[in-house]
């Protein structure tokens, strides 16, 4: 049996973990907002979004520090995505909120999911 170091304890105390989640659409974009938090940052390890319906077109993953645009990526209405930053997550800056928003030309369903901790 193995135990954790206290380095390993150490560094996950005051980790707190969740997932966030959003499954109604509004303007065509699903929207998944996680709350400032004073003194921590958050860290995004995986995004998921599933079960998009629509006409597709200009479709559009993007990640937002506070209002800064961090990251953007297309999507394919229709088929899931993925996306993955576990090794090294997509890191917030301290007290500030991160957004994450799926949006496409006349996206009528779908499920967006952000799986993050924060510190």
């Amino acid at each position: 049996m193995a135990f954790y170091t206290e380095t390993e304890c150490a560094n996950d105390m005051d980790k707190t973990f969740g997932v966030a989640s959003d499954t109604s659409i509004t303007a065509n974009a699903l929207s998944v907002t996680i709350a400032a938090v004073t003194g921590k940052k958050h860290y995004i390890g995986s995004i998921v979004l599933t079960g998009t319906t629509g006409t597709g077109a200009a479709e559009a993953l993007i990640i937002q520090k506070g209002s800064t645009t961090v990251w953007t990526e297309a999507f394919t209405v229709g088929t899931d995505l993925v996306r993955q930053f576990q090794a090294v997550p997509l890191v917030g800056n301290e007290g500030e909120a991160m957004t994450v928003q799926a949006s496409a030309t006349n996206l009528t369903a779908g499920k967006l999911y952000v799986v993050y901790y924060t510190k």
